[in-house]
């Protein structure tokens, strides 16, 4: 990997770690998202990957252009495990989720996990 590439993910790295760290979650599990994959991601140089992940969905690197639709997919996947229609949940979840809304879906999400009694 480049110097320059390495520099920006090892920022990334940091403020991803630093933010789990202040988190009430400190072990947390913690995943970087790429557009390409980073073929020497598990050489014994780099010494972030004992505490990140590179994320794939289906073992596979997403594109920025899938990101909508894998966001998408698996919130709809999370309500229907928990026995919800999500069909009508799809625009509503982008439509929060480009007004910012992030962290209100993401407690709506956790509510619903919660009220059978398991966190996700």
């Amino acid at each position: 990997m480049s110097v320059t590439k390495w520099s920006s993910y090892s920022t990334a790295m940091d403020k991803l770690l630093k933010h789990r760290n202040d988190s009430l979650n400190p072990m947390a599990k913690c995943y970087l998202m790429v557009a390409r994959d980073v073929a020497d991601w598990d050489e014994n140089s780099n010494t972030y990957n004992a505490s990140i992940e590179l994320y794939k969905h289906d073992s596979k690197i997403v594109g920025l252009c899938d990101v909508k639709d894998l966001i998408i997919e698996e919130i709809k996947k999370f309500l229907t495990e928990k026995g919800y229609d999500a069909t009508q949940f799809e625009e509503d979840i982008w439509d929060n989720l480009m007004r910012g809304r992030s962290a209100q879906i993401a407690a709506e999400l956790l509510e619903i996990a919660l009220k059978d009694g398991t966190e996700e």
